[in-house]
């Protein structure tokens, strides 16, 4: 990590800490600090919502297949939205929501009460009065139209706007609370007379909103193929990182390991192998840095995975092989959070052989050749090879905000120690999120991003150099059990039955593989509203990788006791700079939801390599620390690589009345990696959809009230994709 990186993040650390401390008081005016004078006779609910809208700084949402907005109400007011709101609940039969900028609208219902209730037929209660109020974790604000039913009959009521209600009840009763968009709960009435309760919000049952390129959209709304994995799946068990975690989450993406190793890559294919001589990887975006590296899972919010054309031709040639988009956690206004998440599992070899042990062993070889003698060992090379393997997982984070400032902090460290003698993998990362509300019209922010890797390597794949390469595993499945490890001049033994190869124990703890990675990246942003319904957005990004192996093969081992040890050093640099700027522009007018995209960007990439090697050592006390010491030096190594990209690119979508859904997406990429005479291609991509669950002929059809169908085409890389026409 370079001196100005590290500075860079110290001050961050600073800064978010000092935030800790910081309580600046709400600016988000509540319902009753909002006047309205509004007077309207026999006017319709809409009418009511529109005016209202046009006064105060909400928003009013409601299912029009539920309210009727043709209703006609009678309002007169001077007062605070709040002494409204109440009116309109009265004479309407409606409750009212609020949750941030909107007000919810939804049908109240209506529920029987009785003095009491017959709950056996052979046992009556007498009534007890019960009172409460039901608040919201997120702002502890009443919620009203709550149902409050006492559990095994329809005796019930229903919380006003305040979340307050009363309720007679039988004695020794449960209630059971229930809300839309939140989590129910059961509470024993025991000898209480006063009942509160905090009902937390049901992340499954609200809205989903997911992330596409350069914006975000309902996933209602979609018109192409995207995955969406949220924060508890990724967390649900240690993962080496991201992508592991990933794996069998997300329809569409295969995720397989390279081998077992500690530490070891992952192949991912999005709708599978899509290049024959090129790389079919997906590219990854964290907080719209193309090509950052991933965070540890327990810093992500959500993951989708953009697969076919509609969704992926925003970004172009790079999009061919699918788009994993990473959105990482920020802090939310309100009181500091300090979350610490501790793992500990352990781990064992599965499927192990059942091998001969030494008897056997000569008896079977005898069978054949007579004249073979057994050596005075007894190993089981299977027990000296394997390990019982662990893995701790810690992380600790810090997060929480004001109505100008939000912050998250987070430090993780893994640590798996593998199934095989001198194997392993740490990962020390901190991630920094910071987003400051300037103005009304102006915010800002700043990501984050450090980690350092250090992977032991073992020779767990058997190399292709004959007894110079053996494996690990492979040179214990070819190793007599009447072989000690050691013999009596205290060398390691070599294989006899086959080429005269090292044996699995001098494999595992003689070669030394060593992998180091340091990655630091920021990314800078800042969006501004110059209209209400227009917005432009700009971002910085960069980020630098180093990376430095080191290997050694010392003269205990059969590849380096010809040559008197071999050591080597490879080292790579790869620095990227990226630069975004957009325009965003949403629009409701009627029935009609109208959003436009379109921006410019610009990004680079510079690509350093080095290598040195030399053998017959003096000692193999220095490894490959000190290959100057080395007397015959083998060829070194140098490269350096570089590309640019510069890109302009859109986007339309339009809804009608939620039902049909349009989107367009275009990129016309200029890339120094084309060929000579075509440096400039362009990549478009159209879809449509049809939301069949908004139709009223779909109201009663309850078991696929959720289907959508959907047609798209596009063309990413250097190929048309499409059409795709699905129905889910």
């Amino acid at each position: 990590m370079s001196k100005f990186a590290f500075y860079a993040l110290v001050l961050q650390c600073v800064f978010t800490g000092l935030l800790l401390a910081e309580d600046v008081r709400s600016q988000t005016s509540s319902i009753e600090e909002i006047f309205v004078n509004l007077s309207m006779e026999d006017a319709t609910l809409k009418d009511v919502f529109n005016d209202l809208e046009k006064q105060t700084q909400f928003s009013f949402s409601y299912n029009q297949g539920i309210i009727d907005l043709t209703e006609k109400v009678s309002v007169s007011s001077n007062e605070s939205l709040g002494d409204l709101l109440r009116q309109l609940a009265k004479e309407t039969k409606l409750n009212f929501k609020r949750i941030d900028g909107n007000i919810y609208v939804s049908k109240r219902k209506m529920l029987q009460s009785s003095v009491t209730e017959t709950i056996n037929k052979n046992e009556v209660f007498q009534e007890r009065t019960i009172t409460g109020t039901v608040t919201s974790a997120e702002d502890n604000s009443g919620l009203p139209g709550v149902s409050v039913i006492v559990e095994g009959t329809s005796v019930g009521t229903v919380t006003d706007i305040e979340g307050a209600y009363t309720l007679g009840v039988p004695n020794n009763s449960t209630l059971v609370f229930s809300y839309v968009g939140f989590v129910s709960e059961e509470v024993v009435v025991g000898n209480q007379s006063v009942v509160n309760i905090v009902l937390t919000p049901d992340l499954t049952q609200l809205e989903e909103i997911v992330v596409v390129g350069y914006g975000t959209v309902k996933k209602s709304d979609l018109t192409g193929s995207v995955s969406s994995v949220k924060s508890e799946e990724l967390t649900a068990y240690p993962a080496l990182g991201t992508v592991q975690a990933l794996q069998g989450r997300a329809a569409g993406v295969q995720i397989t390991s390279n081998n077992g190793e500690p530490g070891a890559s992952f192949k991912v294919r999005v709708r599978g192998g899509t290049s024959i001589n090129a790389s079919s990887d997906p590219i990854y975006v964290v907080d719209g840095f193309v090509g950052a590296a991933l965070p540890p899972p327990e810093d992500i919010e959500s993951i989708e995975v953009l697969k076919d054309a509609s969704a992926t031709a925003i970004y172009g040639s790079r999009g061919a092989n699918g788009v994993i988009m990473v959105t990482t956690k920020r802090g939310k206004k309100g009181k500091t959070n300090i979350d610490f998440n501790a793992s500990y599992s352990l781990q064992n070899e599965i499927n192990r052989l059942d091998l001969l042990n030494k008897q056997q062993f000569t008896e079977y070889i005898q069978d054949t050749n007579p004249d073979f003698t057994a050596l005075d060992g007894n190993t089981d090379w299977q027990d000296e090879i394997f390990q019982t393997g662990n893995i701790q997982n810690y992380q600790l984070g810090i997060s929480g905000g004001t109505d100008n400032v939000n912050y998250y902090l987070s430090g993780t460290v893994y640590d798996q120690k593998g199934i095989i003698m001198n194997s392993g993998f740490k990962r020390y990362s901190v991630t920094s999120n910071i987003d400051i509300q300037a103005s009304d019209r102006f915010k800002f922010g700043l990501n984050l991003f450090a980690r350092r890797t250090a992977q032991e390597g073992s020779r767990t794949q058997e190399a292709s150099g004959g007894a110079n390469g053996s494996g690990v595993v492979a040179a214990a499945f070819k190793m007599g059990p009447d072989q000690p490890i050691k013999d009596a001049n205290g060398n390691y033994t070599l294989a006899r039955l086959s080429d005269a190869h090292d044996n699995a124990v001098a494999v595992a703890t003689e070669y030394i593989n060593e992998t180091v990675t340091d990655r630091f990246q920021g990314n800078l942003f800042a969006e501004y509203d110059i209209l209400n319904d227009l917005k432009f957005r700009i971002t910085l990004g960069a980020s630098t990788d180093n990376r430095r192996n080191g290997e050694y093969v010392p003269t205990t081992l059969q590849g380096g006791v010809g040559v008197g040890g071999d050591g080597r050093m490879n080292g790579n640099k790869n620095t990227i700079l990226l630069n975004e700027n957009f325009l965003t522009y949403s629009k409701s007018f009627g029935d009609h939801d109208l959003t436009v995209m379109g921006g410019y960007s610009y990004q680079s990439s510079r690509s350093e390599n080095w290598g040195g090697r030399s053998q017959s050592f003096p000692t193999d006390a220095g490894l490959y620390w000190n290959l100057g010491t080395g007397s015959v030096f083998q060829r070194p190594s140098s490269g350096l690589s570089e590309w640019e990209l510069s890109s302009w690119y859109g986007r339309v979508n339009y809804s009608f009345n939620s039902k049909y859904l349009v989107t367009f997406n275009a990129r016309y990429d200029g890339s120094s990696v084309f060929s000579e005479g075509k440096k400039w291609a362009f990549f478009p991509s159209g879809a449509l959809a049809w939301n069949m669950k908004e139709e009223a002929f779909m109201s009663s059809v309850n078991a696929i009230s959720n289907w959508k169908w959907r047609v798209s085409y596009g063309m990413t890389g250097n190929r048309a994709i499409g059409p795709f026409q699905t129905l889910a």
